[in-house]
């Protein structure tokens, strides 16, 4: 419970820089550590301020009239606004720096829910999700489909398992065997689920803040409905959106975990952690096989 506890802002410090100050949703400064370790490499910088801006709109702006000197834009704000579009702003000494993230993008499932307890249903959910599009359009291609909770440069990763394809026709089959079937030719499938009708619509927890996602819940919307699936796009702040998630109330969200290049799959994948409140295996995921490989 980090988040919560009283001692949580007031960091020590941080490498080689030391904690001076923080004012919440404001500022944070930081000065150089003059008793660092690593003395034969010290800190680059006097001072660093890191400014809350919590309108990603406002990033580029800030950074073009020099209120800051660097900051991370979104995939949209480099396509539109950054991409083949050299001096960058129109500032000639403003410069661009790619890298990698030990960061993973996901949706998901909650085991919990009728809908996605059956393990074919939440596969044609992925062959009905065309990633590769999503990222080479929406996300500016800054991103790579992958099939694992690791980066791929990380050994752990198995390069023998593919991505599941985009693959409508698929989706369709795994829901027809799964028992999801359109039995009133309304155009949406539905289950008797403990003796009612159930039709397949759900909700998305999704980040309100990013037009990234609001685009990617509106293409999948389309996409779902080919197969006879109704999704509802539900943008939420992000800490209402976590509190949802921790108390295991919702259909689906959209989601990101940065592990640790030495990484501990049992906190997220593990069946023990499943019927936890407090664990971070939000959607109830129990698997043997994936038990044994963990443990």
């Amino acid at each position: 419970k980090v988040n919560a506890h009283w001692y949580n802002q007031k960091a020590i410090g941080v490498g080689p820089y030391q904690f001076v100050s923080w004012e919440t949703g404001v500022k944070i400064k930081l000065e150089r550590n003059p008793t660092y370790w690593n003395c034969a490499q010290p800190a680059p910088f006097d001072r660093i301020e890191m400014v809350m801006l919590k309108d990603p709109q406002a990033w580029l702006r800030y950074l073009k009239t020099g209120q800051i000197d660097y900051t991370q834009v979104m995939p949209q704000q480099y396509v539109s606004e950054l991409k083949g579009k050299e001096p960058y702003l129109g500032e000639k000494g403003l410069k661009i720096a790619f890298h990698d993230e030990l960061s993973y993008f996901y949706i998901g499932w909650n085991q919990r829910r009728p809908f996605f307890e059956d393990k074919r249903v939440r596969t044609a959910m992925t062959l009905a999700f065309n990633r590769e599009a999503l990222v080479e359009n929406v996300f500016g291609g800054l991103g790579e489909v992958i099939s694992g909770p690791y980066v791929k440069t990380n050994p752990c990763y198995d390069q023998s398992v593919k991505p599941l394809p985009f693959d409508l026709e698929g989706a369709k089959k795994l829901l027809d065997e799964a028992g999801w079937k359109d039995s009133d030719g309304d155009g949406i499938r539905d289950k008797v689920v403990n003796g009612k009708k159930t039709p397949f619509e759900f909700s998305l927890l999704m980040y309100g803040g990013s037009a990234e996602y609001e685009t990617l819940a509106r293409i999948y919307r389309e996409d779902l409905l080919q197969v006879g699936v109704k999704l509802n796009p539900l943008p939420l702040e992000w800490a209402a959106q976590l509190k949802q998630q921790e108390s295991r109330d919702f259909d689906a969200y959209t989601g990101a975990w940065v592990p640790d290049w030495d990484i501990d799959l049992k906190p997220i994948w593990h069946s023990s952690t499943a019927d936890q409140p407090s664990s971070s295996n939000y959607i109830a995921f129990k698997n043997a096989e994936a038990d044994r490989l963990i443990d």
